[in-house]
C-alpha cells in the first residue's frame, strides 16, 4: 500500500538526523551516507527517517551489508504509521469510538468477503440504540486513507489495524460494550455463523465477558440440535447446522459438554506436522478423537448425539474439513459407532459422483456398511462411473499436449471423474477383506475390480501371496504384471513377488524386475547380492520353458538396462548362435547379420514385448515384407513407442511406403507421434504427396506439432508450401514456458513467445530465391499490425539482401 504525502526533502532530512544520531564507531555513517538514495526513495515521512537512523546507528560492523539497510528502510517506512491514526482516535467521542470498534471488527472478521458491506450496515442498524457511530468511523479512516475500498471490499494496511486495535484496547469499556451488543444481536437472529466470525475476530485480541461466551454456545447448542431435525434441502433462516458445529469445535468446552467434544470431532482439521491430527507427513490421515472414559460416555449417553450425527452424514458431511488423505474407514466406523447411519449413506450413495477425493471415501466406505447395502448395486453403479469418466476423457481431444497447465488440469478433472468409482470399489475391497473375503476379487470378472486390487496390493491392504496368487489365476491378461509390480515393491512380499512371476509372460519381467531392483536398492551389499541370486536363478530354471524368440527378447531387454545388464550378459552366453546374432541385429551393432535369425526377429516382431520395436526396424533394413505390420502399429490409439518404431521402420523402405506410413502416423493421438512422421516427411523434400500430408497438421491444437510442420515446409519450392507459411506467420500461440506452466500470466518480467510464427519465419528464408507472389506477400505480411512482434521481424532482418524483397516492402527493425 502507498501513502501519498507532501513533498519533503530527503536528503536534507537524512542529514538532520545523522547530524542528531549517536553512532557506536564512525564506520556507521559512513555506511548509511554511501547509500542515501536507497534510504531516500524507501522514506517519504519524517518520523520513518528518525526512527531509520536510529534503529541503523546501533548495527553491528559485521552486519552492515546492503541487504541490512534496504531490511531496515523498508520496516522504518512503516513502522511509525499507526501512531497517528492512534493520536487521531485518541480525541475522538464515545460515539466514533463504537463506529470504530464496529468497523475494526467487520475487518477483521470478514477482511475478503463481499459481505462485507452488509455487515457494516447491520452493525450500524444495531448499534443505534447506544449511539455507535458506524458511518462517522468510516468516514474519518476513508478521509485520512487508512481505509481503502478495493473491489467492493474494505481494506486496511494491517499496521493500521493493529492501531485500531490498540485504540480499542485503551477504551476496553466502550470496546466491550460494544461486542457484547453485536453479539447479542447475532443472538436474537440465531445468526451462528455471524457470531462463529465474531468469536473468531475477537480471540485473543478483546475479551468476551464468560457469561456472554456461555450464552453464544448454549445457543449454538440448541440451534444444533434444532436443525439435526431439519431436512438437509428444507429452506430455514434457523438452519445453521455447519456453523453451530464449527463454532462449538472452535470455542466450546469440549472437556465438559457432549455436544461441544462432538463437534470438535466432527471438525477435525488435519496437520501436517509430528504432533499433528492424522500424522501422515503429507498425507493426513483422519483419526478418532482420543477421549477420555467419561467423554466418550457422556457423548454416547447424550440423547442428541445421534440425531446430530445422522444430520451431518444426511447433510453431505458439511464440517468436514478437506487435506485428508487417509482414515475415511476410521471416520465411518466412528460415525455408525455413534448412531446407525445406514439410511443416510444409502442416499448420499445416489450422488456419490458429487463427492471429491477424502469425501468420496467416506461416503463410499458408509454406504458398503449400511445395513440394506446392495453389494452387486454398488458395483453396477462404479462401473457406470468409469463409464461416464472414460467418456468424459474421450470429449476433451484434442488438447495441446504442450501445455503442463492443461495436461495437470485433464489429470486433475479426470481424478474428480473417476475417483467416486474407485472410492465404491475399494470400499468393497476393503469391507470383503473385513469380513475374511481377502480373495473375493478372484470370484469377480469386472477389470475395475482387478484395476483396483493392484492399487489395494500396492499400497499394503493385501500383503498375502497366497490371495495374490489366486486373485492372478482368473485376473485378465493385460492386469498381472501391474498385481505382481504391485506385489515386488513391498517390502514385506518383495521375495516372494519373484515366484508371481511365473503367472506373467516372459516380456513383462524385465520391467517388473527393474521396479524391483529400483525399490530396494537401499538394501545393504550382501542382501542385494542374495536378492541377485535369486532373481539368477528364477530366470534360468524357466529359460528351458520358453520358446527360442521369447529367450532372445527376454535377454536384450535385460541389456537394455543397466540395473539388468549383468543378468542380460550371463544368459546372453547361454544363448546358441542364432540367438546371439539376433541380439546383435536388434542392438544394431557394428557388423551384425540377419541371415541365421530372420524367424527369430519375426517371431520377436509379432510378440508384446519391447523388443518387437527393434525387430521390426532390422527386419524393414533387411527390406523384409513388415508393411502390414507397420500400419497396424500405426493406429490412431496405438502405443506411442510402437507407433514412432513403426515410422522408423517405414523410413527404410521404399518412398511410396514412406510417404503412406508418413501420413497414417500424422492421424495418431498423440502429437509426439505426429512429429516424428513430420521428421520423416521432411526428409523428401521433392515428393508433393509429402507436401500435401504435412499441409493437414497446420490447424494441429498441439503448437510444438505446428513449429515441427513449419520446420518440415523449409525450402520446398511448392507455393502451396510457403503460401501455407505466410499464412503461418500470423500464428499467434504463445509458446514460452510460462504460457504452458499457466503461470505468464501474473509474471511481471513475462515475455510472450510465438514460436509457430518464428519456425514459419526461419523456413522461409530457407527457401531461395523467393517468387515474386511471396517477396509480394511477405511485403503485405510486414507491413501488417501482425507484424509488430520483433521475434518474428527480427527473422527477416536483411532480408532484402537474401531475397531481393521489393523495395516497396515495410522497413524491418
Amino acid at each position: 500500500m502507498q501513502f501519498e504525502e507532501g513533498r519533503i526533502d530527503g536528503r536534507a532530512l537524512l542529514k538532520e538526523y545523522l547530524e542528531k544520531a549517536r553512532f557506536a564507531d564512525s564506520g556507521a555513517r559512513g555506511w548509511i551516507e554511501a547509500r542515501a538514495s536507497l534510504v531516500v526513495e524507501k522514506l517519504t515521512r519524517p518520523i520513518s527517517y528518525s526512527n531509520f537512523v536510529g534503529r541503523a546507528a546501533k548495527v553491528p560492523v559485521k552486519e552492515r551489508t546492503d541487504e541490512r539497510l534496504e531490511r531496515l528502510a523498508s520496516e522504518s517506512a512503516v513502522v511509525e504509521l499507526g501512531k497517528e491514526l492512534e493520536e487521531t482516535f485518541k480525541r475522538s467521542s464515545p460515539g466514533e469510538l463504537r463506529g470504530l470498534a464496529a468497523v475494526w471488527l467487520a475487518l477483521a472478521a470478514w477482511p475478503y468477503a463481499s459481505e462485507q458491506a452488509r455487515r457494516l450496515q447491520q452493525f450500524e442498524d444495531d448499534l443505534l440504540d447506544i449511539e455507535g457511530e458506524v458511518s462517522g468511523a468510516l468516514g474519518k479512516l476513508r478521509e485520512h486513507r487508512w481505509l481503502r475500498l478495493r473491489l467492493d471490499v474494505w481494506q486496511m494496511h494491517p499496521i493500521y489495524l493493529e492501531a485500531c486495535l490498540n485504540v480499542l484496547k485503551k477504551n476496553t469499556a466502550i470496546t466491550g460494550r460494544v461486542v457484547e451488543h453485536l453479539m447479542e444481536a447475532h443472538l436474537a437472529r440465531n445468526d451462528i455463523q455471524g457470531l462463529e466470525d465474531l468469536l473468531g475476530a475477537t480471540a485473543g485480541r478483546i475479551r468476551v465477558r464468560d457469561n456472554m461466551a456461555a450464552r453464544i454456545r448454549e445457543g449454538a447448542r440448541e440451534i444444533l440440535r434444532r436443525s439435526a431435525h431439519i431436512d438437509k434441502n428444507a429452506q430455514s433462516k434457523e438452519d445453521c447446522f455447519a456453523a453451530a458445529l464449527t463454532l462449538l469445535a472452535e470455542h466450546g468446552q469440549r472437556g465438559e459438554h457432549s455436544l461441544d467434544a462432538l463437534a470438535a470431532a466432527l471438525c477435525r482439521k488435519p496437520g501436517y506436522g509430528r504432533k499433528s491430527v492424522g500424522l501422515g507427513w503429507g498425507f493426513p490421515q483422519w483419526l478418532p478423537p482420543n477421549w477420555d472414559t467419561n467423554t466418550a460416555a457422556r457423548v454416547n449417553e447424550d440423547p442428541d448425539t445421534a440425531p446430530i450425527v445422522r444430520a451431518f452424514v444426511r447433510r453431505g458431511l458439511p464440517t468436514l474439513p478437506s487435506g485428508y488423505f487417509r482414515g475415511a474407514s476410521s471416520l465411518v466406523d466412528f460415525l455408525y459407532g455413534l448412531a446407525d447411519v445406514s439410511a443416510e449413506f444409502d442416499h448420499l450413495a445416489i450422488t456419490l459422483d458429487d463427492f471429491d477425493y477424502f469425501e468420496a471415501d467416506v461416503v463410499a466406505a458408509g454406504a458398503i456398511r449400511s445395513k440394506t447395502v446392495d453389494v452387486e448395486k454398488l458395483i453396477s453403479r462404479a462401473i457406470k462411473l468409469v463409464e461416464s469418466a472414460e467418456a468424459w476423457a474421450s470429449a476433451q481431444a484434442p488438447v495441446d499436449e504442450d501445455s503442463y497447465a492443461a495436461s495437470d488440469w485433464l489429470s486433475e478433472e479426470y481424478q474428480r471423474h473417476i475417483g467416486p468409482a474407485h472410492a465404491l470399489i475399494d470400499a468393497i475391497l476393503d469391507q470383503q477383506a473385513r469380513m475374511g473375503k481377502h480373495d473375493w476379487a478372484a470370484s469377480r470378472t469386472e477389470p475395475v475390480i482387478f484395476e483396483r486390487f493392484v492399487h489395494r496390493v500396492r499400497n499394503g491392504g493385501e500383503k498375502s501371496v497366497e490371495v495374490i496368487r489366486c486373485v492372478l489365476s482368473v485376473c485378465p491378461g493385460h492386469l498381472r504384471a501391474a498385481i505382481v509390480e504391485a506385489a515386488a515393491v513391498r517390502p514385506d512380499a518383495a521375495d516372494q513377488a519373484i515366484a508371481l512371476l511365473q503367472s506373467v509372460p516372459s516380456h513383462d519381467w524385465p520391467r517388473i524386475m527393474r521396479r524391483w531392483i529400483a525399490y530396494h536398492l537401499d538394501d545393504d551389499e550382501a542382501e542385494r547380492r542374495r536378492r541377485t541370486e535369486h532373481v539368477r536363478a528364477f530366470v534360468m530354471a524357466q529359460m528351458a520353458a520358453l520358446a527360442p524368440y521369447e529367450r532372445v527378447a527376454l535377454t536384450y531387454d535385460f541389456l537394455a538396462s543397466e540395473s539388468t545388464r549383468d543378468l542380460g550378459e550371463y544368459i546372453r552366453a547361454q544363448l546358441d548362435d542364432a540367438g546371439r546374432s539376433a541380439i546383435a541385429a536388434l542392438a544394431s551393432e557394428p557388423g551384425a547379420t540377419t541371415s541365421l535369425c530372420i524367424d527369430l526377429l519375426k517371431e520377436i516382431a509379432d510378440s508384446p514385448g519391447d523388443a518387437a520395436e527393434r525387430a521390426l526396424i532390422a527386419l524393414a533394413c533387411e527390406g523384409r515384407p513388415v508393411e502390414a505390420l507397420i500400419e497396424a502399429w500405426l493406429n490412431p490409439t496405438g502405443d506411442v513407442d510402437r507407433a514412432i518404431a513403426a515410422l522408423d521402420a517405414a523410413a527404410c523402405l521404399s518412398q511410396t511406403v514412406t510417404m503412406r506410413c508418413g501420413s497414417l502416423g500424422l492421424e495418431h493421438d498423440r502429437a509426439r507421434v505426429r512429429k516424428h512422421a513430420l521428421s520423416i516427411l521432411a526428409a523428401h523434400r521433392e515428393d508433393e504427396c509429402a507436401t500435401e500430408a504435412i499441409l493437414t497438421v497446420l490447424k494441429d491444437p498441439t503448437a510444438s506439432v505446428r513449429i515441427f510442420a513449419a520446420d518440415a515446409l523449409a525450402g520446398r519450392a511448392s507455393s502451396l508450401a510457403w503460401m501455407a507459411l505466410v499464412g503461418m506467420l500470423r500464428d499467434n500461440s504463445d509458446t514460452s514456458d510460462a504460457a504452458n506452466h499457466g503461470y505468464g500470466w501474473h509474471d511481471d518480467e513475462y515475455e510472450p513467445e510465438y514460436g509457430v510464427a518464428v519456425a514459419a519465419a526461419h523456413a522461409l528464408t530457407a527457401l531461395k530465391p523467393w517468387p515474386a507472389e511471396l517477396q509480394k506477400a511477405v511485403d503485405e505480411f510486414l507491413a501488417s499490425a501482425a507484424a509488430t512482434r520483433t521475434d518474428v521481424r527480427r527473422v527477416f532482418e536483411g532480408v532484402r539482401e537474401l531475397h531481393q524483397v521489393s523495395e516497396g516492402s515495410a522497413q524491418v527493425g
